[in-house]
């Protein structure tokens, strides 16, 4: 009886064949012939568990069928002489034109709108208290000066573009001189909502803004 090949391509036509291999124990090579059979899903560890020359005949199988999975995975391998094998198998690979298929790019998060804080001024004696609602805007901040009252709701809105710069200087002056302190947009949004609420319940006109 002839030697078994070890030879990746003879040893694989041999696995197709269904040739007895006697060098190999029965359960490697019926392994490695499964494996052979049908490379796309083929484990990069199962492959790696076989002797090096029936791991040679699997990797030669998906040189064959243009399939780059495999050998990418195993050039990674511990086991120093498939990784070699492997790293041939993929340079064969894209001799051919047959490259890896392009890991997807990871797209960064969008960045968040930026926010500015709301400004309440402290409620006067009368019962009064103003809003500062700044929204940024394309090319600058829309502000929303809001004058209300505990009683009535909203008595004077006005509406204005400024500069982010100016509304920090406002908001800095606003706490430097303790009279006003900053909350959130959404507590201020709150706030412009109970205020209006009040226009309504005491019937006072709205301001025309």
């Amino acid at each position: 009886m002839s030697p078994a090949p070890t030879e990746p391509r003879p040893l694989l036509d041999a696995l197709r064949a269904g040739t007895a291999l006697s060098d190999f124990a029965d359960a490697a090579v019926e392994q490695a012939r499964r494996l052979a059979g049908d490379v796309a899903s083929a484990s990069p560890v199962d492959v790696e568990a076989l002797p090096e020359p029936l791991a040679g005949a699997v990797l030669e199988a998906a040189v064959l069928a243009g399939h780059v999975a495999l050998p990418e995975a195993l050039a990674a391998s511990t086991v120093k002489p498939l990784a070699k094998a492997a790293k041939k198998a993929l340079y064969r690979l894209r001799s051919r034109g047959v490259t890896p298929p392009e890991a997807p790019r990871e797209t960064a998060p969008a960045a968040a709108p930026e926010t500015l804080p709301t400004l309440v001024t402290v409620v006067s004696s009368t019962g009064q208290y103003g809003l500062l609602l700044p929204r940024v805007v394309r090319g600058g901040v829309e502000l929303l000066q809001v004058i209300a009252s505990d009683e009535q709701g909203v008595l004077e809105l006005t509406r204005t573009e400024v500069s982010r710069g100016e509304v920090r200087r406002m908001l800095k002056h606003a706490q430097q001189n303790r009279f006003g302190s900053e909350v959130s947009r959404e507590e201020g949004a709150t706030l412009l909502a109970e205020a209006a609420a009040l226009n309504l319940s005491t019937r006072t006109p709205f301001p025309p803004d």
